[in-house]
């Protein structure tokens, strides 16, 4: 299980990497919009995975460390989120670093709760 998580996490860290290398040509330098993209977008993974994984079987369990723990875990950053929040504060941008913290929280919940909402939609139709 551990070489699971392990395998995911590298995986993850180095798709964060790599999509945020490819994100911040579109972004204005500033504001950690990156960090911001790839942290909802991989909410609502999580929220996909976890009705494929644990409510649905469709993917086995012993997946859920490789992709929730391992992949998504590492893909998404909360050390990040919180050291470019305090960045923010340091460059004495007090209402910019308070509104990524809040539409952080609020948009990645949103899209966890979005991933499930859609997958359990999906599979109530069929």
């Amino acid at each position: 299980m551990l070489l699971f998580i392990a395998c995911g996490g590298a995986v993850g860290a180095l798709s964060r990497f790599a999509l945020t290398s490819w994100l911040a040509p579109f972004f204005k330098p500033g504001m950690p919009w990156a960090t911001f993209v790839i942290n909802v977008c991989g909410s609502f993974l999580i929220g996909i995975s976890y009705i494929l994984i644990t409510e649905k079987g469709i993917l086995p369990e012993t997946w859920r460390p490789l992709i929730i723990t391992g992949f998504l875990g590492a893909l998404t950053t909360y050390s990040s989120f919180a050291l470019e929040t305090v960045a923010l504060f340091e460059r004495e941008l007090p209402l910019h670093a308070l509104l990524y913290m809040l539409s952080s929280v609020c948009c990645t919940v949103i899209a966890a709760a979005l991933g499930i909402g859609l997958m359990r939609l999906v599979f109530n139709s069929l």
